[in-house]
């Protein structure tokens, strides 16, 4: 019962605090100097209204294999300018509706991360982030255009790629294909 009553307190407070905060305008100054998930969105829905066909394929993947390196001036997601909540938001936001944001070009700051597949041994690299209280993490796995060398575990590294679905043994993984490393 104690424990209930507290999960009540945090929720009421919590629901104070963000309201208020809405209230005087913070939430505005957020939304109007960072470029995120939602702009992306809508420039998407404006580009697919305006040409009536998408380039998804029958499989809702578009091939992008053939594509060289992602270049700065194609960035459409640059996850380096924002604040950790943020960059967590949006990764979150992008890894729970990835049908809407393939072909876009993003930027991420991160830890480079890889795993090696025993049954396969086939290797795979990614670019984790973590939240502002560092209790959770996500990312982008990656592929580097040049089939260059990978940085080392635990290296930050800042990855520019184009997003991507594939499949693989029945789930689908999100991918930044054509990457580079930058710095």
């Amino acid at each position: 019962m104690n424990k209930k009553i507290r999960i009540a307190a945090v929720v009421v407070i919590s629901s104070i605090l963000f309201g208020s905060c809405a209230a005087n305008g913070a939430g505005g100054h957020v939304q109007s100097t960072t470029t995120g998930v939602q702009d992306v969105i809508a420039s998407r829905v404006d580009a697919e209204g305006n040409s009536g066909s998408s380039e998804a394929g029958p499989d809702n993947t578009t091939d992008s294999s053939a594509a060289g390196p992602v270049s700065d001036s194609e960035c459409d997601i640059d996850l380096t300018t924002m604040n950790s909540d943020l960059v967590y938001a949006n990764v979150f936001g992008i890894l729970s509706e990835p049908d809407g944001f393939i072909g876009t070009t993003i930027r991420i700051t991160g830890t480079a991360v890889s795993h090696t597949d025993e049954t396969t041994g086939e290797t795979y690299y990614a670019c984790f982030i973590t939240d502002a209280a560092a209790c959770c993490s996500s990312g982008f796995e990656y592929e580097l255009a040049d089939g260059g060398t990978y940085p080392a575990d635990g290296t930050e590294i800042t990855v520019l790629g184009t997003f991507n679905i594939y499949e693989d043994g029945g789930a689908r993984y999100a991918l930044l294909e054509n990457s580079v490393i930058e710095g």
